[in-house]
Formats: C-alpha cells, structure tokens, sequence
C-alpha cells in the first residue's frame, strides 16, 4: 500500500497504488476514489480498495481530475462494478463519453489515446461541493494540464491536483494560480 495521509477531522487519504493515481479518500461513512489508473492494474486496484473497504465502507465516486488515459482507464469498470457516481469537469465530459482525450505535445501536434467510453453522471464547473457524499470536500476547476483539469480540496486541508501542476500550456496553468491563491 502506499503512502496515508489524515486530516485534523479524521479523513483518510490513501494511495491505492504506488503510481501518483488513484486516491481513496474515506470518512467513518463514505468513500470517494481520485482518477482510476490505467487499465493494466485493474485487478490490482479493485483488490486493494475491495480490502480497504471490507464492507465497512460504500464506494460512492470516481471524481476523475481529467481525462487523459493514465487517469481514466478503469472508469468504465468501476461504474459497472461498483455501481457509483462518475463526476468530471464539463469540458472534458464528451470526451469520457467517445472513450478518447486529445493530446496536445510540446511539438503542437495532436493525437487521441483510447479508452473505454464511460457516461458521466455529474459535470462540475468551477466549484462543486461533496456535501451530498457525505464530505466537507469540494472540486475546483483548475485548468492548466487540460481544459478540464480539476483539483479536489480534503477538509480545507489537503488539496488534490491530479497532474495540474504540470501544465501542457502555461498560460492557463498561471491564470489559475493567480485566481487561486487569492482564495
């Protein structure tokens, strides 16, 4: 298992993996899981979280930070294992749905990586509460990797960036820092 973080109200923030995605995030009722990793570890991943939750917990969501492949390959496969809530930032929602996200490289050429399609069942805008999973938690739009690429803030506490600190363009990347540090 990977690294564990709590916060100051009890919050579990776990890496699933020993790559940067997926999170598990748990209170004493629920459980949210952060991107789904690419599809190789399928097996691995769903038989660690199966573990962690033992039945004592409900996986609810997949919150997906953007939709690059290394980030959503396993969605499909947990909404149909799972049975839970799919939530990703409306830009990048149609791409989820085609199974595909365009990349742009340091040469401006583009190409598509395929995935599984998934349907979405929520699409966030700029802020996004977690109150209705049981969460002080909530998903802002931090756009800077990808168009959609969103973070998710744990308890006022941790924030979550998914790649956003690794921005293809800076330019998007600066904007939102500057907007978000005024917060």
């Amino acid at each position: 298992m990977g690294k564990k973080w709590i916060t100051k109200n009890g919050y579990i923030i776990q890496q699933v993996l020993d790559s940067n995605n997926p999170l598990l995030v748990s209170n004493k009722t629920t459980s949210i899981l952060i991107d789904t990793g690419s599809r190789k570890k399928w097996m691995k991943l769903s038989d660690k979280i199966n573990c962690i939750l033992s039945n004592k917990l409900k996986l609810s969501a997949v919150i997906l930070t953007h939709t690059h492949h290394d980030h959503v390959q396993n969605a499909r496969s947990f909404k149909d294992t799972f049975k839970l809530d799919i939530i990703v930032h409306k830009s990048e929602a149609e791409y989820l749905k085609d199974g595909g996200s365009i990349y742009i490289t340091s040469n401006n050429e583009k190409y598509i990586k395929n995935y599984e399609p998934v349907m979405w069942d929520i699409q966030t805008d700029d802020k996004y509460d977690l109150c209705n999973y049981d969460l002080d938690a909530y998903i802002l739009h931090t756009p800077g990797h990808s168009t959609g690429s969103v973070s998710i803030i744990i308890d006022n506490e941790i924030a979550i960036v998914g790649d956003a600190l690794s921005g293809l363009d800076n330019k998007p990347f600066k904007r939102t820092l500057k907007k978000y540090l005024k917060i």
